[in-house]
């Protein structure tokens, strides 16, 4: 074996021992989101139709049986952020040892290595997911755009409709891949693998549209799914971009200034035929690398106007990862090229930048009292911890809520919403208001639960009239408990809502 590949070995069994290090030392979360759906589920109450998500459902589907077998705790899911970060680390590695050469290999390890505890905060949920799904969706493309196969295709559309019917969001990345796939089957005059690619793309989609149908949800789906996103409701565009969260972006997506220098090259160096495959040791077709740099564009240009948070940048953490190493094997060899060298000094000088940003949030995980590293447990001091004794000690499991607090608490005091908009504290969900409005005459809350800060909250966000409405109801409503911030009243069936 040579050094290289002694070195290698050694940062995989390194690697899996600072992830295993990082999620000792670390805070962590439950999939709050994933455990709450799936126990509604549990109970009885259909997805879109009792309860409101806006994104598609195949992976909170499977959360039902997997919470099931495991138990509906915060555990399991904290167990599963460990695990789908070990998993995408050693599939990383595995792809590396087959696509790259030499020292090349370790570049899209370290990459992982570095930027993984900072963007999935040792909390597995869709990004994590995807990732995973993604990664092997684009290595197998990598493959087959050079040596088109029909068991690839297949797979590739398969992982592809999974990962979308998780997260509608990578849907512009499969189509990004889908039309590639068509360019290279027009090149080489065959369909059949765009047929398998479609086929394999299919199976989820009958899958969720199948479930839907039969549980007599389709519009309830459109409406959260869709329709929500072409409306006014939502968090404002680009929520959260900081100083720190958009280093963190340009960092990330970085390598596609790399992939965007080797088409330039490519552009330079093919004059006489638009199709060479290779040219001067570049061994990618030129029109590989335009659908390689689309498919990295494909997550940037999304995620810069959704709600900027870290965690989204690690759906294609992978790709960008194994891009790195690609990119740069390529890049190396072309000789003497000053461009080539102006690149890489840019990306290792905004590598030492980000340094500066993600240092001190490692820091903070190893200093984190460790009495409180589980973020998402409600703990004694906590005001919520005394209004969830309360409420199993003075209602019945009939009693239906209507919170603003943390969803936790329809899980930790075993009861349920009122309404589908009950089920959740964000605000996008109480718009259009007149819908929110005929719900709670329809279904009012047993109890009340709500959270005073929120309030302001609200009103940042730009929900004022929401919040107006629901302070009018719940000052006819009578107090029975309070804990500092968090305070319980209970509906009289026999009076009207204050509308």
């Amino acid at each position: 074996m040579t050094l290289s590949g002694k070195v290698f070995v050694g940062l995989i069994l390194g690697g899996v021992s600072w992830l295993l290090f990082i999620f000792y030392i670390s805070p962590r979360q439950a999939w709050i989101d994933g455990l709450i759906e799936a126990y509604f589920m549990s109970s009885g109450l259909v997805i879109y139709k009792d309860f409101v998500t806006q994104y598609f459902p195949i992976l909170y589907l499977s959360m039902l049986p997997f919470h099931d077998i495991f138990g509906f705790t915060l555990k399991p899911t904290i167990a599963l952020a460990l695990v789908s970060s070990i998993t995408a680390f050693l599939l990383l590695s595995f792809i590396s040892y087959k696509l790259l050469k030499g020292w090349f290999r370790l570049i899209p390890l370290l990459f992982f290595l570095f930027w993984d505890p900072v963007l999935s905060e040792n909390h597995f949920g869709t990004t994590s997911f995807q990732n995973i799904l993604l990664l092997s969706a684009f290595a197998l493309w990598w493959v087959w755009y050079q040596r088109p196969k029909m068991i690839p295709a297949f797979l590739i559309g398969l992982l592809l409709g999974i990962a979308s019917m998780s997260g509608h969001i990578v849907l512009i990345n499969s189509t990004v891949v889908f039309l590639s796939m068509i360019f290279r089957s027009w090149q080489i005059k065959k369909i059949k693998s765009i047929i398998y690619f479609g086929l394999g793309f299919l199976i989820p989609v009958a899958f969720v549209f199948v479930y839907l149908l039969t549980h007599n949800v389709l519009g309830d789906f459109y409406n959260w799914t869709i329709k929500y996103y072409l409306s006014d409701s939502g968090y404002p565009f680009a929520m959260g971009r900081g100083v720190e969260n958009v280093v963190i972006f340009l960092t990330i997506f970085s390598p596609l200034l790399l992939v965007g220098a080797i088409i330039w090259f490519k552009v330079k160096k093919v004059k006489q035929s638009f199709f060479a495959l290779q040219k001067k040791g570049l061994t990618l077709s030129l029109t590989q690398s335009i659908f390689w740099w689309l498919i990295l564009l494909s997550f940037p240009l999304p995620f810069w106007f959704a709600i900027f948070h870290p965690n989204r940048f690690l759906t294609p953490e992978g790709i960008y990862a194994l891009t790195a190493g690609l990119a740069l094997q390529m890049l190396f060899k072309i000789k003497k090229n000053q461009l080539t060298k102006v690149l890489i000094i840019c990306l290792i000088m905004l590598f030492a930048f980000s340094f500066y940003i993600v240092l001190p949030k490692y820091q903070r995980n190893f200093s984190y009292p460790r009495p409180y590293l589980n973020l998402t447990r409600i703990y004694p001091e906590d005001p919520l911890f005394d209004i969830i004794s309360w409420i199993k000690q003075n209602t019945t499991k009939e009693d239906k809520l209507f919170a603003t607090v943390d969803s936790l608490i329809y899980l930790e005091t075993n009861r349920l919403p009122a309404n589908p908009r009950a089920s959740t504290n964000l605000p996008v969900f109480y718009r259009p208001l007149e819908r929110l409005v005929e719900e709670l005459k329809q279904n009012p809350p047993d109890f009340w639960v709500i959270d005073e800060r929120q309030w302001k909250r609200f009103a940042d966000f730009g929900y004022q009239a929401e919040t107006t409405v629901l302070k009018r109801i719940l000052k006819c409503e009578p107090v029975v408990f309070q804990s500092d911030y968090i305070t319980i009243k209970k509906h009289i069936f026999s009076q009207q809502l204050c509308l």
